[in-house]
């Protein structure tokens, strides 16, 4: 699926002539319809209208409802109604009396036909409106959420627990930069998961959530090795790389490393799509909650991507009895599709009195110096936590629940990087400049580069004033610069195929040997865009430097018209379960077929390679640029970032963190400084009611029940 927040124009605007656009007006046109077939006056007509087009245009840019004060202070609502802006209560009255719109807490949480065709709209008691089906969505995972919070704890950390947990976290007092000890907040997100069903782990590249993931799963699989577990991300690349980070670790007992599964699938392969006439019946998934997965443990990495719809239905599916853990990182983007679910769980991180005392004794902490502050620290003055440990109100559901790691292993203190991002994170746009520097004429010396950088540019992040509609020809041919390493790769792969002779007699160690330098030294640098169109996005872009690298490289990319050339790396964009295809996947395309025509190849977990024709490739597009959101769950040595000359909506803050941790070792900024500052100070806030929804449920459960015990 594209994605649609990388589209737009210069503001950053959706296109006036846009498919989103031109969706939600026949929306709002066909909700004034009905409302005038249901009796509704020429005004109520016009209210229904105005809210309707304001929820579907809200739902396309990824919040999940609009709240109705919205209406109250546009631009569109003075032209509909002259004079005084409505008030709420006559927004709600005119809603309600149209009798398309429906109170929600009155209003059954569910999407049948009937109840879709008889409320399309909901508002629930905080003044937000819904869509009838993604209120129901944040009800559902609500209620899932619920189920796994309530259960109480299953087993105490024991003192064989505590004994693993040194054996594969160290220890757990760590001694900070300013010498104060400060918790293994690794360790400790381990033995929570000893001990209770839902674990939220975020933290950002290089605070070790996989090292905290494998010994995680070691503790629990010492524990018990008959345990059934499953390992999932959203995209088959990011399944890919947890796959491969769990295979690299060589410390693993034997029988821990026998439990763990095959491969890390994507959450749709997890949930098992089913054919188009059983969706459309209703049913998207083989695994919901009347057939819940066949696993004990699931562990779920880069969550932040996961859209309000996915979580529903993976929450559905996990087991009572299974045990969740959710891995993310807070601060990056969040899902294409509407919700921001990670994002909302991993807010607030807060511990009662019971678990900080058993998360201090497994940590097995000082009992003379216990943490003076954060949310391990002793409870104070009325018995609440201190100001670290968050909103009471919004983390009281999910106490005992979310991990932040926060101390970094990749970028030390004087990382540019690392004080990039975390200023980024902040907002603080003056340590953010102070981070960068400033590049000569927009030439970045060093950004081919593929020897061992000095230490006085080991960890850079260089910056460029590169403000015109599109890049400069200095400026692309610095980018095209990144590649070099590339294409000597390439044409050293070309020679070595012509040497192998006849390609019916190529092996698959061949294929290994000529595919693998080539694939390892595109992975060293991407370009990434904010955008997709307009000059200094992807499409245009990409077509520049597949040109410039072609002149260097002296082939005709792309010569004739046709899109296929040796060298080209492609983007999968639409999962292909029946080729093992995924979105996200990258392929390069080799002289490896009968008489030197191409083959796509791919590269497989066990570190061999897939070729495929061309012609068979689901949806897919060259990857020399790539967008920031594409580029979730990816890293690079080096990353060069094109942003847009103006500022923009389509620029936040998440959106400049997520493009900068993608490298590790140097950046290279393309873009006015006032377009980045404006990013930074720019957080994206998506408008839903989760949190609310959570509190509703568990204040109608019983204040907790036994966890059941694992099916065998």
């Amino acid at each position: 699926m594209s994605d649609r927040r990388d589209r737009g124009d210069v503001a950053g605007a959706p296109l006036a002539d846009s498919g989103v656009v031109r969706l939600a007006q026949g929306f709002a046109r066909r909700m004034a319809l009905l409302a005038r077939g249901h009796g509704a006056d020429e005004p109520t007509c016009r209210y229904v209208w105005r809210a309707a087009l304001a929820v579907s245009l809200a739902t396309a840019e990824g919040h999940v409802c609009v709240p109705l004060d919205n209406l109250l202070d546009g631009q569109a609502s003075g032209e509909l109604f002259p004079g005084d802006a409505p008030a709420l209560s006559v927004w709600r009255e005119a809603l309600f009396a149209s009798g398309l719109c429906a109170p929600a807490s009155l209003a059954l949480a569910r999407t049948d036909d009937v109840q879709a065709d008889a409320f399309p709209l909901l508002l629930d008691d905080h003044d937000r409106l819904y869509l009838a089906r993604y209120y129901s969505y944040e009800a559902r995972l609500a209620t899932a959420l619920g189920r796994k919070l309530s259960l109480t704890e299953r087993t105490p950390v024991t003192a064989a627990d505590r004994a693993r947990l040194h054996r594969y976290f160290g220890e757990g007092a760590l001694v900070s930069s300013d010498g104060q000890q400060e918790p293994n907040w690794q360790m400790a997100a381990a033995a929570l998961a000893l001990q209770r069903s839902l674990v939220v782990l975020s933290g950002g590249p290089g605070t070790g959530k996989t090292t905290t993931v494998v010994g995680l799963l070691a503790c629990l699989l010492e524990r018990d090795a008959n345990l059934r577990v499953a390992l999932a991300a959203p995209t088959g690349k990011a399944a890919q790389r947890m796959q491969e980070a769990l295979t690299a670790r060589r410390d693993l007992p034997e029988t821990v490393r026998r439990a763990l599964p095959e491969a890390a699938v994507t959450l749709h392969r997890l949930l098992g799509v089913l054919p188009e006439s059983a969706e459309q019946a209703g049913r998207r998934f083989r695994h919901h909650a009347a057939n819940p997965l066949p696993y004990d443990l699931i562990v779920v990495d880069e969550a932040s991507m996961i859209d309000l719809s996915m979580a529903t239905q993976l929450l559905e599916a996990v087991p009572e009895s299974a045990r969740l853990i959710l891995l993310g990182d807070k601060d990056q983007l969040a899902a294409v599709e509407a919700g921001a679910v990670f994002g909302e769980l991993s807010a607030h991180r807060r511990f009662s009195p019971d678990m900080r005392r058993r998360l201090l004794s497994a940590l097995e902490w000082p009992v003379d110096a216990l943490p003076r502050s954060g949310p391990l620290a002793a409870v104070v003055g009325n018995g609440a936590p201190d100001a670290a440990a968050g909103s009471a109100r919004v983390s009281q559901g999910l106490e005992d629940t979310v991990v932040w790691l926060e101390r970094t292993y990749r970028f030390g203190e004087n990382s540019a990087i690392g004080r990039l991002a975390t200023a980024i994170k902040s907002g603080k746009v003056i340590e953010a400049r102070k981070a960068c520097t400033l590049a000569d004429d927009g030439a970045f010396a060093g950004i081919g580069s593929t020897s061992a950088p000095a230490a006085s540019d080991a960890d850079r992040v260089m910056f460029s004033e590169d403000g015109g509609v599109q890049l400069s020809p200095a400026s692309l041919h610095a980018l095209a610069d990144g590649y070099s390493a590339y294409l000597a790769a390439l044409a050293e792969a070309v020679a070595t195929i012509e040497q192998l002779g006849d390609p019916a007699t190529v092996t698959a160690a061949d294929v290994a040997m000529v595919a693998q330098p080539v694939f390892a030294a595109f992975g060293q640098f991407r370009v990434l865009c904010a955008t997709r169109g307009g000059r200094r996005g992807v499409e245009l872009l990409g077509a520049q430097l597949t040109a410039v690298l072609g002149r260097r490289a002296g082939m005709a990319l792309g010569a004739g018209g046709g899109a296929w050339f040796a060298g080209r790396p492609v983007l999968v964009t639409q999962n292909e379960y029946a080729l093992n295809l995924f979105n996200g996947d990258i392929g390069i395309a080799l002289p490896l077929g009968p008489s030197g025509t191409l083959r796509v190849a791919f590269a497989t977990p066990d570190g061999g390679y897939r070729l495929y024709s061309p012609a068979s490739l689901p949806a897919h597009e060259t990857a020399f640029a790539m967008t920031i959101h594409k580029s979730q769950g990816s890293e690079f040595e080096r990353v060069a970032m094109v942003l847009p000359e103006q500022a923009s909506r389509v620029l936040s803050r998440e959106l400049i963190y997520t493009g900068v941790t993608r490298a590790r070792r140097q950046v290279w900024l393309y873009a006015p400084w006032q377009v980045v500052a404006s990013a930074i100070a720019r957080p994206t806030q998506r408008d839903g009611g989760l949190t609310d929804r959570l509190m509703e449920v568990l204040a109608t459960m019983p204040p907790s029940v036994p966890a059941p015990p694992l099916p065998r």
